[in-house]
């Protein structure tokens, strides 16, 4: 699928095309699951949209209709249905380079069916923000990030704000930590995990990695399945201090009592 060349504005028309290696074939994905973005690696400010008055596939700033549900028909391949309207799916037009892409109702055909292909870019890094194990490596050369306290849960989550989003991270306990950045920002919290993103025990909770301690809990969501409805994250506590690896990598049901998330993935560096 090939979207808008070196010169990007909003309205420009998204077509298939033989494989050129381009970035106007390079998208960025932050997961494939649910109210996700599809951003040309031309240009992250501009993703797949639907234009509602024609149906047509363009590219256009972030907005209701550019969130998109990836439904998995086999392995690596998709429907990408339209969030805004479930009703509606990305269909390619023909088979030939310069085959124009609509949104239409279901179908059974190919016309349909995407191929999701992992290719190496020099995109923002979003894929680094996603990915548990080399996060992991990334945290065990920090450690205590905030110098308080020694190591807690809160360090890797500050770390992870810091480090691979556009916003800086708030002080407080795990309980804390997504309300505290949601009020600074104006971010939604939600009971529903997306990734990238965070996320906060209430304190007194036995869930989620949380204890049952007054101080609650936090972590960062790296990945959501919305079939099995869970959520991997990676999270860390005092009792990991100088263990290598420093941090758990843990897989956890939502909704869950007690846990709220925020979601990062628009501030990502």
């Amino acid at each position: 699928m090939t979207g808008p060349t070196t010169t990007i504005s909003r309205r420009t028309n998204v077509n298939i095309w033989s494989d050129t290696g381009s970035n106007d074939q390079k998208w960025s994905i932050t997961s494939l699951g649910t109210n996700q973005q599809v951003k040309s690696l031309n240009n992250l400010s501009y993703m797949l949209n639907a234009n509602t008055s024609t149906w047509n596939c363009d590219v256009y700033t972030s907005n209701a209709d550019t969130y998109i549900n990836f439904i998995l028909v086999s392995t690596g391949v998709y429907r990408l249905q339209l969030a805004s309207d479930t009703t509606k799916y990305l269909t390619a037009e023909g088979t030939t380079s310069g085959s124009n892409v609509k949104w239409a109702a279901l179908n059974s055909t190919t016309a349909q069916q995407w191929k999701i292909t992992t290719v190496s870019t020099n995109d923002s890094g979003s894929s680094v923000a996603t990915d548990a194990d080399q996060l992991r490596k990334e945290f065990q050369k920090v450690g205590d990030y905030d110098g308080a306290y020694g190591l807690q849960c809160v360090d890797i989550v500050r770390w992870y704000v810091d480090t691979y989003t556009t916003l800086n991270s708030t002080s407080g306990h795990g309980k804390d930590l997504v309300a505290n950045l949601a009020n600074k920002y104006g971010l939604t919290i939600s009971s529903t995990p997306k990734a990238p993103g965070i996320f906060s025990v209430a304190g007194r909770y036995h869930t989620w990695g949380c204890s049952g301690s007054t101080y609650g809990h936090t972590g960062v969501v790296v990945s959501v399945n919305t079939t099995k409805k869970t959520a991997t994250v990676i999270h860390t506590g005092s009792s990991l201090a100088d263990e290598n690896p420093n941090s758990w990598k843990s897989d956890y049901s939502y909704p869950a009592s007690g846990v709220t998330f925020v979601y990062l993935g628009d501030y990502m560096k």
